[in-house]
């Protein structure tokens, strides 16, 4: 799956958008810098497939992004509308 795929999927809030965008490019520190703007909640979010980041992240083969969201804590179980972890999806 592309990142512009991903991208069009989601109906989440703007500070998730912005997020998602940022991680899929890897910039780490930039994505850093923007939770600290729109709130470490906004991790929790999940796209109208009941995706977090961290799936999204790991199904584009992202393994830096994907370390920096579990060190921010999202739960690496888990799981989408599809019961799939990121583990499955990446």
């Amino acid at each position: 799956m592309s990142s512009d795929d991903l991208s069009k999927k989601m109906s989440s809030s703007a500070g998730f958008q912005q997020l998602l965008d940022i991680a899929l490019t890897g910039d780490r520190d930039r994505f850093v810098d923007v939770i600290e703007s729109v709130g470490l909640p906004t991790l929790m979010e999940r796209d109208e497939l009941g995706n977090t980041l961290l799936h999204l992240t790991a199904a584009v083969g992202d393994l830096k992004m994907t370390k920096l969201l579990l060190r921010f804590g999202i739960p690496e179980a888990a799981a989408n509308d599809c019961n799939q972890t990121a583990a499955m999806v990446a």
